[in-house]
């Protein structure tokens, strides 16, 4: 800080006070002027700021929500995606199964009766049924033949019995399972987070 005598000494003293104050107050007013300025610029620049921060917030925002809308749209297409490949599956599966049937129908001796036919597709392709038949030598023949298509495998008869019809005729039943080859199981269509919610 700067001390001033301002007190007026005689003569040469005096004048050299008067312009050293002159000197002081052009300074000053130079120092208030440029301090002006420099408020006057630094209100401007944190004017400026301050509107190019709030247009990138705006922007910052309006690109989350773009985000937010893409993230929806790319969950969207991932659902139509699986939909459209389980429908797919579903559609390659159902044909199999209408083989599967063709392929047991061919294999099926004559003397044969089927009572019940379930195909399960649980863990692995199964398939499982029951009937009557003439004979034990027919079931067998059944077991063997099944066994020799390219369609089912491990075949093996679970269960046979003996009964009579209704006219007092012997007739043999039978249970038998066995796997499929060359059947998927149906795939489960697995659903994006945030559809369907």
């Amino acid at each position: 800080m700067i001390s001033l005598n301002l007190l007026p000494p005689a003569g040469k003293a005096e004048l050299a006070g008067k312009r050293r104050n002159r000197k002081i107050t052009t300074s000053g007013a130079l120092l208030v002027g440029l301090l002006l300025v420099g408020t006057a610029a630094l209100f401007g620049a944190s004017l400026y700021v301050g509107t190019q921060v709030s247009a990138q917030k705006r922007r910052i925002e309006e690109t989350k929500t773009d985000l937010a809308r893409f993230a929806e749209i790319e969950s969207l297409i991932l659902a139509v995606r699986d939909r459209v490949t389980t429908l797919s599956s579903q559609e390659k599966n159902r044909q199999l199964w209408s083989e599967v049937v063709g392929d047991l129908a061919a294999a099926t001796p004559a003397g044969i009766q089927l009572a019940q036919l379930s195909f399960t597709t649980a863990s692995a392709p199964q398939l499982q049924l029951s009937g009557e038949a003439d004979n034990k030598e027919t079931i067998a023949s059944l077991r063997e033949r099944l066994e020799a298509s390219d369609r089912f495998e491990n075949v093996a008869i679970r269960q046979i019995g003996q009964t009579e019809d209704e006219f007092g005729n012997p007739i043999s039943t039978f249970s038998m399972e066995g796997s499929l080859t060359g059947v998927a199981a149906p795939r489960a269509p697995s659903q994006p987070q945030g559809v369907g919610e």
